[in-house]
């Protein structure tokens, strides 16, 4: 494993441009780019799914559950960092990692 002194040494994708609720990041001792994005939950959406959960005795809760993505759209919107750090609970930060493959390995 790779240490590194600071967290300046990881390389900061610049390209393409990504809205203020964006961030990517290269980790190049790993070879992987991880994504951080900024969202701020909707209360009334929020409520709305729970209550649907409610509803459907918890099964809109486990599709939720396995794919986050599904309630991540509905119940969210971007949100920039800068506004997400005002000590509100109002705010997620979703990382997606991106691992990239050797071509040796692939058959």
């Amino acid at each position: 494993m790779g240490e590194f002194e600071s967290f300046w040494e990881f390389e900061v994708d610049t390209l393409p441009l990504r809205p203020p609720s964006c961030q990517t990041i290269y980790i190049e001792d790993e070879d992987m780019t991880v994504l951080f994005i900024g969202h701020e939950i909707i209360q009334w959406k929020a409520w709305l799914w729970n209550i649907g959960c409610f509803a459907t005795l918890g099964i809109l809760g486990l599709v939720g559950f396995w794919d986050n993505s599904i309630w991540i759209q509905w119940a969210t919107r971007d949100k920039s960092f800068e506004s997400l750090g005002d000590n509100r609970l109002d705010g997620i930060i979703v990382i997606e990692v991106w691992l990239c493959v050797n071509k040796w390995l692939q058959y």
